[in-house]
């Protein structure tokens, strides 16, 4: 089973809002507890392939105005000081379908919003790491997902 078609099984508690690239909302009625359950958070995906990473091989790499450029394997990032705080995330499409006139884009009902418990290193210990030289003020990120 492809990842599509794996994301729109995932739980009778999303409405797929497209196919390809796969997104769908959370049903209201789902949104029942203060954390939203993995299998129930809402899917916005800009790209048709999802990117399939070897956790042994991936890397974070640093460059651009720092000192030296540097990079980091996921057990390093592991082993760094992190931290955990409950976050809510909403898409900025979220209600678009209500819209009127009607907006260009996906139209996701109101179910375009989660929360979870998101724990890891902060980017500000990551870039104190990295050595960023003073003056810069532009941080550009690249995924795999490109």
């Amino acid at each position: 089973m492809d990842n599509v078609e794996s994301a729109n099984v995932v739980d009778s508690t999303l409405l797929s809002v497209s196919r390809e690239p796969f997104c769908a909302e959370t049903k209201l009625d789902s949104l029942d507890s203060g954390i939203t359950p993995t299998h129930r958070f809402y899917v916005r995906s800009h790209f048709a392939d999802i990117p399939s990473l070897d956790p042994d091989t991936w890397n974070l790499e640093i460059c651009g105005a720092i000192k030296h450029p540097i990079s980091f394997t996921l057990d390093e990032i592991k082993a760094m000081p992190s931290r955990e705080t409950a976050i809510t995330l909403e898409c900025a499409g979220n209600s678009r379908s209500y819209l009127a006139p009607p907006a260009e884009g996906l139209l996701f009902g109101h179910g375009a919003v989660s929360t979870a418990m998101w724990k890891g290193v902060t980017l500000a210990h990551v870039l104190k790491s990295a050595n960023v030289q003073p003056g810069a003020n532009v941080i550009i990120f690249t995924g795999a997902d490109s």
